[in-house]
């Protein structure tokens, strides 16, 4: 079918072609005289005319493949112009579809020519700039900013002297919106940047600055607390104690019982600025983490509360497969010291707490275990969150020692969860890597 279609397409070239040698069969065949002599006779009769006459059979065999070739060309010009209109239709809906997704996207687009007039814009950017069309196509950008560097950073990217694909800025807009600026140059064909154009992107982030600014002075604030926290109130409230413990040497009856009832109040209150002040500082710290063995870090722990066990009439059990090195941070200590202290206010009428060190391959786990009331199922998640702690007759406490637990073992990658014990009381567990991948 092809064959057939080709030949009918050129069926002129191949006449033409064909044509001169059917000129020279007819003539030497249909020439009278030609049939009493022999060929060379007839030939030098007259050779130019003969000559000519075979000359033709070349000239049209040439003018013939010519009409075939140009033909043959035509075809791959007619080819290349549809492929050409089909590329040209689908790179004109490729740009609608892209001017579509442009006038949808939440940042202002902008983008110009070599000169630095606008060329093209999405609707956001009308709302941005707070003009109409009309009033932004062809004007130049630099316009638009209140910031002399934005104008001197685009007119460097279009002169070709900016090597960076992508310039980050914040500037101002006459509207009063504060934007980030990303703009790019936009290359030619051959990969040049200078002189062709550039598009910008802005975000308006006013309401992000305005936020950023509330954080700050937010901050600020929460220093100044932690300030007032360490020094104005925790200074008189040391001195207070102090006193209190000089007045109780020689106080007796009624008059005892009330600097004691002030002092377990005063000392409550040392115990909410040190625990307040130490979460606050685990909020932002970056421990550094060292050689430690957590064997020792627990029988210190036990040894540093005995005081407070025997003054709750408690025993603690501990239990340790012996050295435990660790990659850690000093401030582990305050995990298990929070554990213990409370065990020592929360499971007080269980007598006994028991703590269990476990080698678990690439970790540690440690065990507190105490023999109270325990923790119910739905306090289990939220009483290491701050102030979530269970409201108990008669215990004091900040609230915060299960999130001072909670922070330091995520410092370390680890984490902390609590289990019911058997037959009664909570098991608090804590994981521990042995090793920190990140030193933070």
């Amino acid at each position: 079918m092809k064959s057939t279609d080709s030949l009918r397409r050129n069926a002129a070239g191949i006449f033409i072609m064909s044509l001169g040698l059917v000129i020279n069969l007819l003539y030497w065949w249909l020439k009278p005289e030609a049939h009493n002599m022999g060929l060379i006779e007839h030939f030098w009769m007259s050779p130019e005319a003969h000559i000519l006459m075979l000359l033709l059979i070349p000239i049209m065999g040439i003018v013939g493949y010519q009409m075939i070739k140009e033909r043959r060309l035509r075809e791959e010009l007619e080819r290349a112009r549809q492929k050409e209109e089909q590329s040209r239709k689908k790179l004109h809906e490729f740009f609608r579809e892209l001017e579509k997704i442009l006038h949808t996207v939440p940042a202002a687009v902008i983008t110009t020519n070599g000169d630095g007039l606008i060329n093209f814009f999405n609707r956001r950017a009308m709302e941005y700039l707070g003009r109409g069309d009309r009033e932004i196509l062809g004007t130049r950008i630099w316009e638009y900013f209140k910031e002399p560097e934005v104008k001197e950073t685009i007119r460097n990217v279009l002169e070709g002297k900016v090597k960076k694909e992508l310039i980050n800025m914040e500037a101002t807009l006459p509207t009063g919106k504060t934007v980030q600026l990303l703009i790019a140059p936009v290359p030619d064909t051959r990969g040049g940047v200078e002189g062709v154009g550039v598009v910008v992107s802005l975000l308006d982030i006013t309401r992000l600055k305005r936020l950023l600014s509330e954080l700050e002075e937010t901050s600020r604030m929460k220093g100044l607390f932690l300030d007032i926290l360490r020094h104005d109130l925790l200074n008189p409230a040391g001195v207070i104690n102090n006193y209190i413990d000089l007045m109780l040497e020689e106080a007796r009856g009624e008059h005892r019982e009330n600097l004691l009832a002030m002092r377990r109040s005063v000392r409550r209150l040392l115990e909410i600025i040190e625990d307040a002040t130490k979460f606050a500082r685990l909020e932002s710290i970056k421990p550094r983490f060292e050689e430690l063995d957590l064997d020792e870090i627990l029988k210190r722990v036990v040894e540093d509360f005995k005081p407070l066990l025997n003054e709750a009439g408690m025993q603690v059990e501990y239990r340790s497969p012996g050295k435990m090195p660790v990659h850690a941070s000093p401030i582990i200590y305050d995990v298990f010291a929070n554990l213990l202290s409370n065990a020592i206010k929360y499971a007080k009428e269980g007598k006994k707490v028991v703590i269990e060190a476990e080698d678990a391959g690439d970790s540690y786990i440690v065990r507190v275990k105490d023999f109270g009331e325990g923790v119910p199922d739905e306090f289990k998640e939220p009483i290491f969150e701050r102030f979530k702690r269970r409201e108990k007759r008669g215990v004091k406490g900040t609230g915060l020692g299960l999130a001072i637990v909670k922070r330091i073992a995520e410092l370390h990658s680890g984490k902390v969860w609590v289990e019911d014990n058997s037959p009664k009381g909570a098991v608090f567990v804590v994981e521990i890597p042995k090793r920190q991948v990140v030193n933070l």
